[in-house]
């Protein structure tokens, strides 16, 4: 039953359905049996045999080796294979788990889909922290090749809006959406992320108009190995990505609940994504000064402190880009962004209730963004940052969430390693840190009022 609350939105209405999901979740121990449970399970709810789907796992327990992964892998795959050997799917390995069930650690997540009027194409780029223009130049273009399009329905769903809605309406419709999980910032192997530039290149092929939103795959924190899935393959150092074709609206945003401080610097040296001096001094003493906290301990645990203070960009909407100095390099800070000299950075602070609601604001942000009271599924990536500050109560933001989409409402996700997206009307596609990125499902077609 929905919490009772003036802003939870209505559950789904069957007869104007056409979004069928269902999520499932798995304890098992055995990898094998944990991925085919939880799509199993996410079948039986959805009520369809699925047209794509996507499967997170905990890191740790389910892909602490090469060969437990590809089990995994292998029971996902199978289950979805037996119920409809077209289905494509993605995932990876997380940081923690999302799902309608609540936050989870040491479970396997999934969410199987089926509509009528989204069409998809899976692509996957390879040695993406070696060659990430190359990595995402060629996993978007064979996400392209294989986005099979139902050329009918999408006629007649446009000459059909194209009579109902203004042309201001018409501008503001986006039939076309890239979902993209890449591997993150792996620093106990020397691996620092390029997901940036991915985003970058992505947009460079698709265009600026067309929303990128993701997550980058994890380990629970411990840094080192992270996984990639698509269509029954198992990959490291990858990304792979779902180019959504739709008739329906989907609306996507992005929230993070820190407020900017008085402080901020200029960056004076950087390398990518190095920021090696904070006006004109060392980044780790400038940041640790402006911040009052111990420099040796700062050193021990960066991210024990950075998760409470962060840096900001300008990012051109009267908000911040939120980078984490998630990594110490010397006296150097490692953050989520490629960076250049001269930028200006503000020093951002967690303000307690507003870092607690961001993910509840994004999706809410979200749905408003496409005018939808009633989302048929949603999807979120949490940044494992956040994950850390809010601590007892990531579980509270979670029920947030539910209260908001309704509490039977299929909802999937994974705490990252940093989040890509978009800021609800306005802003271009990017990648974050510390961020709860949105990507809502609604059952409204491009023909509704």
């Amino acid at each position: 039953m929905v919490a009772k609350n003036k802003k939870t939105r209505k559950t789904n209405n069957k007869k104007n359905k056409h979004v069928f999901a269902g999520t499932g979740i798995s304890k098992a121990n055995n990898p094998y049996d944990a991925g085919k449970e939880a799509v199993e399970m996410a079948i039986k709810q959805s009520g369809k045999a699925p047209n794509f789907g996507l499967v997170f796992c905990s890191g740790s327990k389910y892909a602490s080796n090469d060969r437990d992964a590809r089990l995994l892998v292998k029971g996902a795959h199978e289950a979805f294979m037996n119920a409809n050997p077209k289905c494509k799917w993605m995932g990876c390995t997380t940081a923690g788990e999302i799902s309608n069930y609540g936050f989870s650690q040491g479970t396997c997540v999934a969410a199987a889909f089926f509509s009528d009027y989204i069409n998809i194409g899976i692509g996957v780029g390879k040695k993406v922290e070696e060659k990430p223009e190359n990595s995402a130049k060629s996993g978007i273009k064979e996400a392209l090749n294989n986005l099979e399009r139902n050329k009918e329905i999408d006629s007649y769903i446009s000459y059909l809006a194209s009579k109902k809605k203004s042309t201001e309406d018409l501008l503001r419709l986006r039939p076309y959406y890239v979902m993209m999980l890449s591997q993150g910032p792996l620093t106990k192997k020397g691996a620092m992320g390029k997901e940036d530039v991915v985003v970058r290149t992505i947009s460079s092929i698709v265009g600026n108009d067309v929303p990128i939103v993701g997550g980058s795959a994890a380990d629970d924190n411990k840094l080192y190995q992270s996984y990639e899935f698509a269509n029954g393959k198992l990959y490291k150092d990858a990304v792979v990505m779902m180019v959504f074709a739709s008739d329906i609206h989907i609306g996507v945003s992005l929230e993070h609940g820190y407020v900017p401080t008085s402080k901020s610097f200029i960056v004076t040296k950087v390398k990518d994504r190095l920021i090696l001096e904070l006006d004109g001094k060392p980044a780790v003493k400038a940041y640790c000064k402006a911040t009052g906290i111990n420099e040796k301990e700062f050193r021990k645990n960066p991210l024990r402190f950075s998760s409470e203070f962060t840096l900001g960009m300008p990012d051109g909407t009267g908000n911040f880009f939120s980078l984490v100095p998630g990594a110490v390099v010397g006296n150097a800070i490692h953050t989520g962004q490629t960076l250049k000299q001269n930028y200006m950075l503000a020093l951002l602070k967690a303000d307690r209730k507003k870092f607690l609601n961001a993910a509840k604001e994004s999706v809410n942000n979200a749905l408003n963004e496409v005018n939808s009271k009633i989302p048929a599924a949603v999807v979120m990536f949490d940044c494992s940052v956040r994950y850390m500050n809010l601590r007892d109560k990531v579980g509270k933001e979670i029920e947030l969430v539910k209260n908001v989409i309704g509490k039977n409402t299929p909802l999937i996700g994974f705490y990252t390693y940093g989040e890509q997206g978009l800021r609800h009307f306005g802003g271009f596609s990017s990648h974050f840190n510390a961020t709860a990125s949105t990507f809502a499902f609604t059952n409204k077609l491009f023909t509704d009022a």
